[in-house]
């Protein structure tokens, strides 16, 4: 079959634990992937050199294997041909989720048609767990810890404090 490389695309603005679940999963089922970090869209609370550090050392500290990060301009057809990926993997937390990836999944194949993407749904103990989310409870000086790794949070308490 061959190497299967995926990626997984976001803003991870922060990375939270849903973000490190899904992660997690993916290197159970490929042999490598890719954790591309956007540098481009809606305005972030962290830079993304910040936002790579963060799931870089939350991928670390998770031993989660065959990983890597990296920035990304564009469209995600394009970084997948760049790294030699053919899998997109996506993460689900509802149906109204669920419905914007399948209209992004039937472009990238459009686009690409090697591109295949992979849905996978949230755990039901991770699905409340948003970025948005996250950042607020942060800002309201709020508990994390069931929410984002260790080191997010100190990142986060530090960015509002």
């Amino acid at each position: 079959m061959g190497n299967r490389s995926a990626i997984y695309a976001g803003t991870f603005d922060p990375v939270t634990n849903g973000h490190l679940d899904i992660i997690s999963r993916g290197a159970k089922l490929f042999d490598d992937i890719t954790i591309a970090v956007s540098e481009e869209g809606r305005s972030t609370l962290f830079d993304y050199e910040e936002r790579i550090a963060m799931i870089t050392e939350a991928v670390i500290s998770s031993s989660i294997p065959n990983c890597k990060v990296v920035s990304f301009k564009g469209l995600l057809v394009d970084t997948m041909r760049e790294y030699q990926a053919t899998i997109a993997i996506r993460g689900v937390r509802s149906a109204a989720e669920l419905y914007d990836e399948q209209q992004m999944a039937l472009m990238n194949s459009i686009l690409d048609s090697n591109v295949e993407s992979v849905i996978l749904f949230a755990k039901p103990s991770l699905s409340m767990i948003s970025a948005s989310l996250v950042r607020e409870v942060a800002r309201c000086g709020g508990e994390l810890t069931e929410f984002v790794p260790v080191c997010v949070a100190k990142k986060l308490h530090s960015k509002f404090a």
